[in-house]
């Protein structure tokens, strides 16, 4: 009842838009009705088990007095044996009593019980400690040693499958320089997601090796790994409170000034400024008084604040009109100039300003090159150009002044 109750109060407008408040409330009301006839029958239960035991316990009593003296007065017994074995049943009275009151209590505890074994049971993941000792790698320098600049990040034949399904990357090689823009293009479910899951150390590969600034990731923790990385992803989760709490999420510790750029750069002046209380405004339960632009710039803020040595982004420009997604564009020059950068992308002009292209598809490294490259040599970047092209109209009606509102409809 309650995650029914939570799917609809979390998705309110789509229930509201759609017109769906009585399927919802009619589905939310079976359950409750199943909570409160399985709640009653306990509640009988509890009542019937009480008496029960009581009425056993007395009626037993009585059968013993009754038995009793009819054997006393034909004198088959003592009065004495009489007294005694009543006094035998007097002190098994509450042991015998307790004891029906245990089992009903148990009774009730045991569905508790089984909810907390499934929780303890679910897989956890070991966050301080590494899976293996270091090694050194083959090709890849040792950090800190004279001359060794080592890629921020590397892919090498990296295979890996969520289940015993086919694997969703299959040999996937590719490398993101310390400095520096990467663009990775392919269609949905070419495995672009996955990618960002097993650098962020969600997962771990079925088989190959991926090296962040030149070391395996299971020799290190997966806090060490994620203390170097930040992740904007495209759904850009806000937390309940306010904006100065969403953007220093990853940093607390941050000091006004490292909180004034990464908002400058994040191109979330504009909204500071428009918030009645700046930094200190609410932003509503997840994030339901901003844009879907706003929170992701949000979540870009975010991540840049903890200075990470390789940034990620899920199509940072899903959500942003054409005026914030130029202000953007330039942020991720700027970045690009100080960190790793990879990006997840689908508009075109978030692809072209890259200074790398990995094309991804069916899971595997289809092309690696620059804008020209690609465009003279691959043919699903060709397509994807044609198509960019062939759209000069909704281009220029994106970029008319009515559409540059970061405020939803």
């Amino acid at each position: 009842m309650t995650a029914d109750l939570e799917r609809a109060l979390s998705a309110i407008r789509t229930v509201r838009a759609t017109r769906s408040e009585r399927r919802e409330a009619s589905r939310i009301g079976k359950h409750a009705k199943s909570a409160f006839t399985s709640s009653v029958r306990v509640a009988k239960l509890d009542a019937l088990v009480g008496p029960a035991s009581q009425m056993a316990v007395n009626g037993s009593f009585l059968v013993i007095l009754l038995v009793g003296g009819v054997r006393v007065a034909n004198g088959s017994s003592s009065l004495g044996d009489l007294v005694a074995f009543m006094l035998y049943m007097t002190y098994l009275t509450v042991p015998i009593g307790n004891a029906f009151q245990a089992l009903s209590a148990i009774q009730q505890g045991t569905g508790a019980l089984q909810r907390v074994n499934d929780v303890l049971a679910l897989p956890r993941e070991n966050s301080t400690t590494a899976e293996q000792p270091p090694a050194r790698h083959s090709g890849a320098g040792e950090p800190g040693s004279p001359g060794a600049h080592p890629p921020a990040l590397e892919f090498r034949d990296v295979w890996f499958g969520y289940g015993r399904d086919e694997p969703v990357l299959r040999g996937v090689s590719l490398c993101v320089p310390r400095r520096g823009h990467v663009a990775l293009i392919g269609p949905s479910g070419a495995g672009k997601s996955t990618i960002i899951a097993l650098v962020e150390r969600f997962y771990d590969p079925d088989r190959g090796q991926i090296l962040l600034d030149g070391r395996d990731v299971r020799t290190l923790s997966r806090d060490e790994c994620r203390e170097r990385i930040g992740l904007a992803e495209q759904d850009s989760p806000v937390l309940y409170g306010t904006l100065r709490e969403n953007i220093t999420y990853s940093a607390p510790q941050a000091g006004a000034q490292q909180i004034e750029r990464a908002v400058a750069l994040a191109g979330l002046i504009g909204l500071v400024d428009r918030l009645p209380g700046g930094l200190d405004a609410e932003v509503g339960e997840h994030g339901d008084m901003l844009s879907g632009g706003e929170r992701q710039r949000i979540a870009i803020a975010r991540s840049l604040l903890a200075r990470p040595m390789l940034l990620l982004l899920d199509e940072p420009t899903a959500h942003l009109d054409a005026a914030n997604e130029a202000a953007l564009s330039r942020t991720i020059d700027l970045v690009s100039q100080e960190c790793a950068l990879l990006v997840i992308a689908h508009r075109y002009s978030t692809i072209r300003r890259a200074a790398q292209i990995v094309v991804l598809l069916d899971g595997e490294v289809a092309a690696v090159g620059t804008h020209e490259e690609l465009l003279a040599s691959n043919a699903f970047y060709q397509r994807l150009v044609s198509a960019n092209e062939r759209l000069p109209e909704r281009d220029a009606d994106r970029m008319s002044p009515r559409n540059q509102s970061s405020r939803p409809a």
